[in-house]
């Protein structure tokens, strides 16, 4: 991972004496918040930074991807797309997904989501999905 150089911070002894007074009322907030921006991006972004969160849930599809029970979650409004990180078979754990799982989902607006459609999953059988919401 690339990181970016840590600025120079301000010191107001640097400055012409008249104007320290306003160097030292910037000095103190932008040198914080450079020091913030550099520590994040040098390596310290989680799910909070980036705006995601992880859920788990349980599904089992029948032949065309469709959940047989109805699965829902609950996160944030305003959801654009679900990464699957992991998929478990429960049931059966040495069959895996037969392809890269897919969620379609839709939403009541009111921070509830319905799993529509799974793909590359086998029918009939319980899967864990281990699921990366992006907001």
């Amino acid at each position: 991972m690339s990181t970016i150089d840590t600025p120079k911070r301000i010191i107001v002894d640097e400055y012409p004496q008249e104007d320290r007074e306003t160097i030292e009322k910037l000095a103190i907030p932008l040198n914080y918040f450079m020091e913030q921006v550099t520590n994040t991006i040098n390596g310290r972004l989680d799910f909070e930074n980036l705006n995601r969160q992880a859920v788990v849930i349980t599904v089992v599809t029948d032949g065309t991807g469709a959940p047989i029970r109805q699965t829902q979650f609950s996160a944030n409004n305003g959801l654009l797309g679900i990464n699957v990180l992991r998929a478990v078979n429960t049931r059966n754990p040495v069959n895996f997904p037969l392809n890269a799982p897919f969620v379609s989902f839709s939403s009541n607006g009111q921070g509830i989501y319905t799993i529509q459609h799974v793909t590359g999953l086998r029918s009939g059988e319980d899967y864990q999905l281990t699921l990366e919401l992006v907001f």
